[in-house]
């Protein structure tokens, strides 16, 4: 229980000095396998859905039960599919697919939660979605041990006290980092502190239906080629 005491630090301790993201209390994870990653081209039609990436890994900000506190998850986006009108009157449009992933609270049992991870085709309809920041580009080759790494700490969500969604996610990236999914060398209160600032900057904003919703390539992260700032502007 000590080591897993240690895996889920609490966010919000301000008794506990908190890890970085190199530090060694993790479990091990497999050595990076994965080829030279290169980017797949970012889609700028208007009539597609807000910029995602093909084989993008985001951070997900949702508007949480707090307002102090922001409900994240991952999404790992897998293209965008082309569905007809159903009639002469009803355009048709893409519908982004991929796999998000979450714990949820338990609700009943104060300070318990249960991982939550499903297939979806409307990320971008999500209720009381803040916005999405890119992390990561994976090829789609690669989603099936993307998806175990990400899974890899479910068996301790339930058991572990002082874990929230955002200790998680965290979490999770310091495994994608160990296995080369994901790449940069900032600690994690700068991820923390990056991901809460982009929630708090358009909170407002999704608390008012503003569309759409922002995408936006983390300052933190670096990828295979440099994408234009811009071109990931939400």
């Amino acid at each position: 229980m000590e080591v897993i005491n240690h895996i889920f630090w609490s966010l919000n301790s301000s008794t506990h000095s908190q890890p970085s993201i190199h530090s060694s209390i993790y479990p091990p994870t497999p050595p990076s396998y994965l080829p030279i990653l290169k980017l797949l081209p970012v889609i700028m039609d208007k009539s597609v859905p807000s910029r995602l990436v093909d084989g993008g890994v985001y951070v997900i900000v949702f508007i949480g039960p707090e307002t102090d506190l922001h409900h994240w998850g991952l999404y790992y986006h897998y293209n965008l599919d082309w569905v007809s009108g159903k009639d002469s009157k009803r355009e048709g449009r893409y519908v982004p697919r991929g796999h998000k992933y979450h714990i949820r609270s338990m609700g009943s049992i104060d300070g318990k939660f249960i991982p939550e991870h499903a297939p979806t085709s409307g990320v971008l309809s999500s209720m009381y979605l803040i916005g999405l920041i890119l992390i990561g580009i994976v090829p789609i080759q690669y989603q099936s041990p993307l998806d175990s790494e990400i899974r890899s700490l479910d068996n301790l969500v339930g058991i572990t006290p002082n874990i929230n969604c955002q200790t998680w996610v965290l979490d999770i990236i310091e495994r994608l980092r160990r296995a080369g999914y994901v790449h940069t060398d900032y600690s994690r209160q700068q991820i923390q502190h990056e991901i809460n600032q982009f929630g708090d900057k358009h909170l407002s904003d999704a608390y008012n239906a503003v569309q759409p919703r922002p995408i936006v390539q983390s300052a933190l992260f670096s990828f295979p080629h440099e994408l234009a700032a811009n071109e990931l502007q939400g």
